[in-house]
């Protein structure tokens, strides 16, 4: 009887000690499932849009086509306004021999970000040129400019690509502002005008730190309560050797008006020493 309440509680005791020991692995391994550098998924970057696993495929490309211009010199092609290459690359174009060429690199969240930006906020597959130019026409109204390029964006995913064209996207979409394709189509073109210029001054560290500089000067005026941004950046020029000169434009309401101002931002910047000054330039939105 004793022998058998003995051997009784050894196999209870085997088995809550398997049990155990079964707890403790299976707690170890959650444990180790859980180190920062095994759990990567919060860090990973979202990809809602899938890209080419060619590195050297153009995800992203905007050309000027057609318009009054010189013909090119002889054995010389002109590029691309802007090329997005599927690792992150931005490069330049030339339309004279002698026009400098930018490279920057995009980290993977700022590309994915870009693309979505494109693809999904702006709907770039959605674009139709032939689409764009009835609705213009349906308006009987006529485009009053002569000469100038068609903007021409290509958007190339890993399982599609899209093309489309207008005529002088800036002064149409002013013009017609009930053309709401056309108004997408402008907004992308000012992200590739964005784009050359984050090159031309040396890449998106170099534009941070101008943000930041001009933010900083700006609390200390009248318009401490506007900030500038990556997205009100406009154009960018090089001035002498180090320093450039940077255009922001910020759009807001005044509290004691209606109308929308805007307010024209200059940063001159030496990306060296971290100096400059700003220049600011108040309007209506309107004008």
């Amino acid at each position: 009887m004793n022998n058998n309440i003995s051997r009784t509680w050894s196999s209870i005791f085997a088995v809550l000690l398997a049990f155990s020991m079964q707890v403790v692995v299976s707690g170890n391994c959650q444990a180790v499932q859980q180190k920062p550098g095994v759990q990567q998924q919060e860090d990973e970057v979202p990809q809602t849009v899938k890209l080419p696993m060619d590195p050297e495929t153009v995800v992203f490309q905007l050309s000027y086509t057609g318009g009054y211009r010189m013909a090119p010199p002889k054995g010389f092609e002109r590029t691309p306004r802007i090329r997005v290459f599927a690792d992150g690359r931005v490069v330049t174009g030339r339309n004279t021999p002698d026009q400098e060429v930018f490279e920057m690199r995009l980290d993977d969240r700022r590309l994915h970000e870009l693309m979505e930006e494109v693809v999904n906020i702006h709907e770039a597959f959605s674009i139709d040129s032939g689409a764009i130019r009835n609705a213009i026409e349906a308006t009987g109204r006529r485009i009053m400019i002569a000469d100038a390029p068609n903007t021409e964006i290509t958007i190339e995913l890993a399982d599609r690509k899209h093309t489309v064209s207008a005529y002088a996207v800036t002064y149409c979409a002013g013009s017609f502002p009930e053309v709401e394709e056309l108004q997408r189509l402008l907004k992308i073109e000012k992200i590739s005008h964005r784009l050359f210029a984050m090159a031309q001054l040396g890449g998106q560290k170099v534009l941070d730190a101008i943000v930041e500089f001009g933010n900083a000067e700006l609390a200390k005026g009248e318009f401490s309560g506007l900030k500038l941004t990556n997205e009100s950046m406009e154009s960018s020029r090089k001035i002498d050797g180090e320093k450039s000169e940077t255009r922001f434009v910020v759009r807001f309401l005044e509290a004691d008006k209606k109308k929308e101002s805007m307010l024209t931002i200059l940063v001159e910047f030496a990306k060296e020493s971290g100096t400059g000054k700003i220049a600011t330039y108040l309007s209506s939105a309107d004008e």
